[in-house]
């Protein structure tokens, strides 16, 4: 057995491998230098392209129209989890329920945390809003990698303070908007998916497959069921053990499979995965504190081979191992937890040709969290009052540690208290490193219990297929970088020709950003692909931006397409995400009634203060004035609408795409909303949305068409709103 040991020192970690071979060469040393360059590169793979975490604390858990939502960021290496010195941009955004970007934020990085908010306007509608954040280096590693959290926005309570109103009203048909984001969707009221232990079926070794049942919408399913082979004859029962997942034990050989199921009152059939005929299965034991256990099968008649067998944790490589099954069928290798850290271990078995035999996750849990204690200087405390909290927090050894970190305090008779979600912990250690919405993830860090152990062990049997790709890691496979590390902001792009929007290479870009009384300056000279980037000073808000090219010393219009469509794709909500977390208000107690009664003065004995003239400051009683608002167009109208774009914003987006620009309203719309199109009959043009007529206005005054005249309107338009319910499409200048 050769294995990479990892020593710690004072300083660092370092991995020294450790082979003892003769000094001559065999097929046996060949091997083993293939397996090692595979090992050595996906040591390195870290180094050269690191990986980067986000996490997001909020203020809380939901949300009424008209509230903010308040955030505190935490961007980390994920070798390590510690606060990243790369990235120096965030990009945030708050995502519609269709999938829109309806607000984006670039924040400034500072020592690996940064912090923000977004309003909630009165007039967004209510739903399930997503809010997303990464650094532009993570999504060189997938849209899995950036962070995700939805959250449901409630109605605005009727009266001030009613929190207990929690209303929700989806738009459904024709009321519905275009967006990106695909409902979930499954075939039939229930589906049993099966996950074979390390990916496969091998005919002949005996195996663990784990399942997962979901319903309808996504949702956990109890279910019991056996397996029978092709002539009907019962080779395994099953049945859920926790959230709709199971597993069960049997040996497949050739032919066909099938899982008799029973939920619900209800007979299903499923087909589980086709054994191949030969290959390599493993099973690994996770249940000691000490060690893992990992054993590894071949089918009979399969000649003896060299294979690697890594464990990495994070995207680094803690264990490499080189296995030869000389003598029989089985081979168990035993890995000292000591040598692995806290988190989700990756375990792969490869062959010679860089191939993954077999791969799963496993979770290793040392312990080692920082415990806090919290004093407050009072059990109960009226509105507004003052509140004083100590915090000390405490390393695993009992040692103090000075850190920074956010702390959210919610009212605990109108918000959840579910100690199951998803927190700082609970993410950086499982959710971030898995695909896909985990359930209650803090579950299963509740306790050290066998039941908990087991619980995870399921979870990332049938939903732990890692972000980090092996192949790509170990070289066997390119990996292309197409997002850079930001140390700034930046603002990058290509120069095509006007015409036929060819590359074009030295073209001298020179850059003017305009921001109040100040500006910056700066040039650039475009590659063999015509790219150009430039680096910005900070600055907060909006500023305007000039770009200029030449060619030989003399200006020369070109067209320029900035590199500013990076986000990551949207994804589908999961059933979980949309549910709308229980309350369970406090009750008062006669208790707590007598200390209100005590510490709040009757409204009797404030009339009879009296204070004295000589003092330098008086507290007058609340004075309400009332006045009506002065409303723009653009009040008028929001609450009334269904869509709202901001045309000037789009059409830039659009143009990030090399689209063409539309020269007028109708041309935005069919560009933009696949529900607007239009029809030439004779000499006129009819416009329908959805099918049904259409009406336009442009500032209160009826359009009954859209001509050529009004491409210097449309210059001038910032705001359009469709307005479903009359079919109107209402155009102003505001």
């Amino acid at each position: 057995m050769r294995i990479i040991f990892m020593f710690k020192s004072n300083r660092c970690i370092a991995l020294y491998i450790c082979f003892i071979y003769p000094v001559y060469l065999s097929a046996s040393d060949n091997a083993l230098q293939k397996l090692t360059t595979f090992a050595k590169h996906f040591a390195t793979f870290a180094n050269n392209y690191p990986q980067e975490k986000v996490y997001l604390h909020f203020d809380n858990i939901s949300y009424y129209q008209g509230e903010n939502i308040w955030f505190k960021v935490y961007i980390v290496t994920a070798e390590q989890n510690a606060l990243t010195r790369l990235s120096k941009t965030l990009y945030v955004e708050l995502l519609t329920p269709e999938g829109n970007v309806l607000e984006s934020k670039k924040l400034k990085i500072e020592n690996g945390q940064c912090h923000g908010e977004f309003a909630l306007r009165d007039t967004m509608p209510s739903g399930f809003y997503e809010v997303r954040a990464y650094t532009r280096c993570m999504l060189n590693f997938g849209n899995d990698a950036a962070f995700s959290r939805v959250f449901p926005l409630f109605e605005k309570p009727l009266k001030a303070g009613h929190y207990e109103s929690r209303k929700i009203r989806e738009r459904y048909g024709y009321l519905k908007v275009p967006g990106p984001r695909a409902d979930y969707s499954q075939k039939g009221s229930l589906n049993v998916s099966f996950f074979p232990e390390g990916g496969n079926l091998i005919a002949g070794v005996k195996s663990k497959v784990a399942f997962k049942a979901t319903g309808h919408e996504g949702e956990n399913a109890l279910v019991e069921g056996a397996v029978y082979d092709a002539q009907g004859v019962k080779v395994a029962e099953f049945s859920n053990e926790y959230n709709g997942m199971g597993t069960f034990e049997f040996t497949p050989g050739f032919g066909k499979y099938t899982a008799k199921v029973q939920s619900n009152k209800s007979s299903y059939s499923f087909d589980l995965p086709q054994a191949m005929p030969s290959g390599y299965a493993f099973s690994v034991d996770n249940t000691s504190d000490e060690n893992m256990d990992i054993r590894i099968q071949k089918s009979d008649g399969l000649a003896p081979d060299s294979l690697g067998l890594t464990l990495a944790c994070r995207g680094k490589v803690y264990v490499f191992d080189e296995e030869y099954l000389s003598t029989g069928n089985s081979l168990l290798v035993t890995i000292p937890k000591r040598l692995l850290p806290t988190g989700v271990i990756q375990i792969s078995l490869f062959n010679t040709h860089g191939e993954v035999l077999c791969e799963r996750l496993a979770f290793v849990d040392h312990h080692s969290q920082m415990k806090m204690n919290v004093i407050q200087n009072k059990s109960q405390y009226q509105p507004f009052e003052k509140v004083d909290m100590d915090f000390q927090v405490n390393d695993n050894r009992g040692i103090p540690v000075e850190t920074t970190f956010s702390v959210a305090v919610r009212d605990a008779a109108t918000t959840s208290g579910d100690i199951y979600a998803d927190n700082v912990l609970t993410n950086l250690l499982l959710s971030s490193e898995v695909k896909g919405y985990i359930e209650n993830p803090g579950y299963y860090f509740e306790s050290n219990e066998p039941s908990r152990k087991a619980a995870l062990d399921l979870l990332l049997l049938t939903q732990g297929w890692s972000r980090y790709a092996w192949k790509q890691m170990a070289g066997v496979t390119p990996f292309v970088v197409r997002h850079p590390i930001e140390k700034s902001l930046l603002i990058e792009g290509r120069v095509l020709s006007s015409f036929r929007k060819k590359q074009k290479e030295n073209v001298d870009v020179s850059m003017t950003l305009m921001k109040d009384s100040l500006s910056q300056r700066g040039t650039c000279v475009t590659d063999k692909e015509g790219k150009f980037n430039l680096a910005l000073e900070d600055f907060q808000g909006k500023a305007e931006l000039i770009l200029q090219t030449k060619e030989k010393g003399k200006r020369k219009e070109n067209y320029i397409l900035l590199d500013r469509v990076f986000s990551p794709e949207v994804k589908p909500y999961s059933y979980f995400e949309k549910q709308i977390p229980n309350i369970t208000p406090i009750k008062i107690t006669n208790d707590t009634a007598s200390v209100l009664t005590d510490t709040i003065p009757s409204k009797k004995a404030s009339r009879e203060v009296r204070i004295p003239i000589d003092k330098k400051s008086h507290l007058l009683k609340e004075v309400t004035v009332k006045g009506k608002k002065e409303m723009t167009l653009e009040d008028e109208v929001l609450p009334y609408a269904n869509i709202v774009y901001d045309v000037e914003k789009t059409v830039d987006q659009n143009l990030d795409k090399n689209t063409e620009e539309p020269t007028n309203i109708v041309d935005f719309l069919l560009q933009t909303n696949p529900y607007f199109s239009s029809t030439q009959y004779g000499d006129s043009m009819v416009y329908t949305y959805k099918q049904s007529r259409t009406g336009f206005f442009l500032n209160n005054v009826l359009v009954m068409r859209i001509r050529s005249w009004m491409s210097p309107i449309f210059r001038l338009i910032k705001t359009l709103i469709t307005r479903q319910i009359s079919t109107f499409f209402i155009c102003s200048s505001l």
